[in-house]
């Protein structure tokens, strides 16, 4: 047994003799894929003296040669390893959402996203093609090594989701007897498209005649979905309610949103403006453009000054017509005054709000005052407590001119003014710019 070992033990001193002292690790020929890390295997030498020469690009394929250098004993050993850089793994695609898509019956396919990359190709995205079979997207992506991937997205043409309807005003509204009926009207949107023109509205309401009535709104998208909605209208016997909504003290930022507001519920309403900055003189155009009255406030606001005397006055009013007209074209004749016909803060000078009443008159001008004041000329005052004060001060049955306000302080007052036309259309109120053959309201002059 002892001499077993023995001889197990010379053999394989024999073979580690017979081992070339100078030798690869690992293979001669690697296949490495490209796009990855490549680490060289190394190699053994007695005294590691090795030199190794020669490149390799692994985001590269082809095929690289290093050679590995041994010097000793006044001798020089070579060896060469030969590295082939393949790119064998295809291209990946990601898909933003589900592979599912629900999508509207006849909209055209939307791309929710699509992301492809690739280790090697940096110009695989220009590589990328996408097309629709059926119900099908299909996305594929082939490198510059021929390598491909294709993803498929599955469409589901079905729309499940029910129009979105709802009404401008109250479900309710009363309409004075032998006025016309206005249908305050609608607002529509749905998931796969516009119906606005696709509301079929029905109704028998017979002004001239005392009596309740339903107004029915129907529509049904693409998808077969109905959505219904009705408004009771009751005839009253009530004289017609009329409104003229006035706007002091802008334009400014707040303008655009009441004019946005407005433009919704189809109202048209009066402006007395005064000399902004420049940048808003694009808002008072398109005030003029979208129906809207213009009226003349004042150039300055500075009452010291205007009220100082007549001249210095119609100096003001001729500086505030002068810009409107550059701007316009319209040689505006309605106005009113700043403080209103009324105001007690023209006192420093006794008699003057008679004296240019009387000129303005004389003059051809037509100047409004109100008998609805919202309160919004106190900036404390919230939207609720200006739609609140607004509507507890309309009369039905009456002429209404309601001071509001839009420069720049009056943000309330934009958001305050749905509530405020939901009342007024619930009670069929006719909602009416000044023109000049609008009866004037005024005030008793104080001064």
């Amino acid at each position: 047994m002892k001499l077993r070992w023995i001889g197990l033990v010379m053999l394989l001193m024999v073979l580690g003799a017979c081992q070339d002292p100078f030798r690869l690790k690992g293979s001669a020929t690697i296949l490495h894929e490209a796009g990855t890390p490549f680490t060289d295997p190394g190699f053994v030498a007695p005294d590691n003296q090795v030199t190794v020469s020669g490149s390799l690009d692994p985001m590269v394929p082809g095929t690289y040669t290093l050679t590995y250098t041994w010097e000793h004993d006044e001798k020089t050993t070579s060896l060469t390893r030969t590295v082939r850089v393949l790119d064998r793994t295809p291209p990946e695609i990601t898909l933003d959402g589900d592979l599912t898509q629900v999508v509207c019956p006849l909209a055209p396919y939307a791309e929710p996203g699509i992301h492809v990359s690739d280790a090697v190709d940096s110009e695989i995205a220009r590589r990328l093609r996408i097309r629709l079979e059926g119900n099908s997207v299909v996305y594929t992506a082939t490198d510059a090594s021929g390598n491909t991937s294709t993803v498929v997205r599955t469409l589901l043409r079905q729309d499940l989701q029910a129009p979105v309807l709802s009404l401008k005003g109250y479900e309710t509204m009363d309409v004075p007897l032998n006025a016309s009926f206005r249908d305050p009207g609608y607002r529509v949107s749905d998931n796969c498209g516009d119906l606005s023109d696709r509301v079929v509205v029905d109704h028998n309401v017979d002004p001239t005649t005392i009596g309740d009535y339903t107004v029915t709104y129907t529509v049904t998208d693409d998808g077969g979905n109905t959505v219904t909605l009705t408004r009771d209208v009751t005839v009253i016997d009530e004289a017609e309610t009329i409104v003229y909504l006035t706007f002091d003290d802008g334009p400014s930022l707040n303008t655009e949103t009441v004019l946005d507001v407005l433009a919704d519920y189809g109202v048209k309403a009066t402006f007395f403006v005064v000399k902004r900055s420049s940048r808003y003189d694009e808002t008072l155009i398109r005030a003029v453009q979208e129906g809207h009255t213009i009226g003349l406030h004042t150039y300055s606001h500075d009452y010291d000054r205007i009220y100082s005397s007549v001249d210095a006055y119609l100096s003001d009013l001729q500086g505030i017509s002068d810009h409107v007209y550059s701007l316009t074209g319209i040689r505006s004749m309605i106005l009113r005054f700043p403080g209103g016909s009324s105001n007690r803060i023209s006192d420093f000078n006794p008699g003057i709000m008679t004296k240019v009443t009387a000129k303005v008159n004389a003059l051809g001008y037509h100047y409004f005052d109100w008998n609805v004041s919202s309160g919004d000329g106190n900036s404390t005052n919230t939207a609720e407590f200006i739609a609140h004060r607004t509507i507890l001060g309309i009369k039905r049955g009456r002429v209404n001119v309601v001071l509001l306000h839009d420069g720049g302080g009056s943000a309330e007052t934009a958001v305050a003014l749905p509530l405020i036309l939901d009342y007024l259309v619930s009670i069929n109120a006719l909602i009416l710019p000044i023109t000049m053959e609008t009866p004037v309201v005024q005030h008793e002059v104080q001064n």
